[in-house]
């Protein structure tokens, strides 16, 4: 199972070896944010870490990434880099609710949740988070979780 971990680690995967081993408590955390990842979709409404393709009259962005909901606002980067996840500490309320953090671009802000169209598949998207070496160059472990795909169209998608 580690082999499988460690092949999803595109970065290292280039220079042909791990700056750090992946361990047993490395695949621990990417199995159990995975799962908490896939058992945290809805088929009503988007969650953040869905997929969002992004469609406007002369562009077509396929792989958007749902960052946050807040409020009636839904956050989406229509060109994401690899989205960071992670949980609230141990022992606080938010122990087990997922966080997404993500870079790239550009971002749209849409105030409601009905202009998102349900997909009739999901998607197996790839995830990352910090490994038992913590915030460290090279400390990073991919992962992959299956989520939600829903379309958006709006005018204003450049």
């Amino acid at each position: 199972m580690i082999k499988n971990l460690k092949n999803l680690d595109k970065f290292n995967d280039q220079i042909g070896k791990y700056r750090y081993p992946v361990c047993d408590k490395d695949f621990d955390k990417a199995s159990y944010l995975a799962h908490l990842i896939e058992h945290s979709r809805n088929e009503e409404r988007p969650e953040p870490g869905d997929v969002v393709i992004c469609r406007g009259p002369k562009k077509h962005y396929h792989s958007g990434h749902m960052e946050r909901c807040i409020e009636e606002l839904a956050s989406v980067c229509v060109l994401p880099h690899t989205p960071n996840v992670g949980t609230g500490y141990p022992g606080s309320p938010e122990e087990h609710k997922i966080h997404f953090s993500t870079s790239g671009g550009y971002w749209l802000s849409c105030p409601d949740e009905d202009m998102f169209v349900k997909q009739p598949a999901k998607r197996e998207k790839t995830f990352w988070t910090w490994g038992h070496r913590g915030w460290e160059a090279g400390g990073g472990v991919y992962f992959k979780a299956e989520v939600n795909v829903w379309s958006l169209f709006l005018e204003s998608i450049y």
